[in-house]
């Protein structure tokens, strides 16, 4: 990710690049230089899908560049862009406000650590691919884009996922996190799926093993069937199936619960012996519909308030059977 530190400064804060970074005085900029030789929208910092440039909004006093290793600031335009390589300092208006590149990457969708540390920042997928954030031993949470609702989701073990937003602080473990948007420059991975589906559009069919102790998934497409390698934690999703669809059967009937159950209930039916052991098998079915191209696979698994699961597909679409 592209990242900028002020250079008069002596404890060096990072500043991560947006695709398109506003500088000025004004308080809606993403930086906010409150110097009056800074022109209310002064310049910006901006990703081309190749470089990062500045380019000067005809600012009253004037952007430069000092290139690294030189010692001459060169003006930029106004109107006008200019190249930016590591270790430049870009100079707004004033040589108070200077500021150099110490990184150059593209910009990625992030979660900062409160102590900014680049290096400990966990790099997120916008095309749906869930990343797992450790919180200590063997608990993580899941962090996902909803292509759904086009939020990104925070979904710690045992408890229902909750939308975060750009610029939101929260804890995961004993560790604080921001959320860090890009915004819109080409940079994000097209969220078009191998398969061309969604987990919830997508038929589901789930083979169990004649010992009961693993299954496996096939999905069926028009260009051919994608299936599964035989995983033991995709029994959770055949024995959520099971429910599902066993409460759709009897729920003219006014009984069911609309395959919904409860976490311990999982556990014990599943002889797991903890909820995070359930996350870990949760976290796994997720991934193997990842890894056989099905977007927003998070929905694989829903999750609701009252400490229930249920699978995310519904019963039409699921297909339960023993193998031989």
């Amino acid at each position: 990710m592209g990242a900028i530190v002020e250079v008069a400064v002596r404890q060096e804060t990072p500043v991560v690049l947006k695709s398109e970074h506003l500088v000025g005085r004004r308080a809606n900029c993403d930086l906010v230089l409150p110097c009056s030789a800074v022109s209310g929208a002064h310049a910006t910092l901006r990703w081309s899908g190749v470089e990062w440039f500045v380019r000067d909004l005809g600012s009253r006093n004037g952007t430069f560049v000092v290139v690294a290793g030189r010692g001459a600031p060169l003006p930029v335009p106004r109107g006008e862009e200019r190249v930016l390589a590591l270790d430049d300092c870009v100079v707004f208006a004033d040589v108070g406000q200077q500021w150099r590149v110490v990184n150059i990457a593209r910009p990625q969708t992030l979660l900062l650590p409160q102590d900014l540390d680049l290096e400990a920042a966990v790099a997120l997928e916008p095309d749906g691919n869930i990343v797992p954030v450790p919180m200590g031993g063997e608990r993580f949470a899941s962090v996902y884009l909803d292509l759904g609702c086009g939020l990104w989701q925070l979904e710690l073990p045992d408890d229902v996922p909750r939308s975060i937003r750009d610029g939101e602080a929260f804890t995961i473990g004993c560790k604080t996190y921001t959320l860090s948007l890009p915004g819109h420059a080409g940079t994000a991975k097209s969220t078009n799926p191998p398969l061309g589906a969604r987990v919830e559009d997508i038929y589901l069919e789930i083979v169990i093993a004649p010992d009961e102790e693993s299954a496996e998934l096939i999905v069926p497409m028009a260009s051919g069937r994608v299936r599964s390698r035989p995983r033991a934690y995709l029994y959770l999703l055949s024995y959520l199936a099971r429910r599902r669809v066993a409460d759709e059967s009897v729920a003219s009937q006014g009984g069911g619960n609309d395959g919904w159950v409860r976490t311990r209930e999982a556990c014990d039916a599943l002889c797991l012996s903890s909820v995070e052991q359930l996350a870990v098998e949760v976290f796994r079915c997720r991934k193997e519909l990842e890894r056989m191209g099905v977007a927003n696979a998070a929905r694989v698994v829903d999750r609701d308030r009252r400490g229930m699961l249920r699978i995310g597909i519904a019963p039409e679409r699921l297909k339960v059977n023993r193998g031989v």
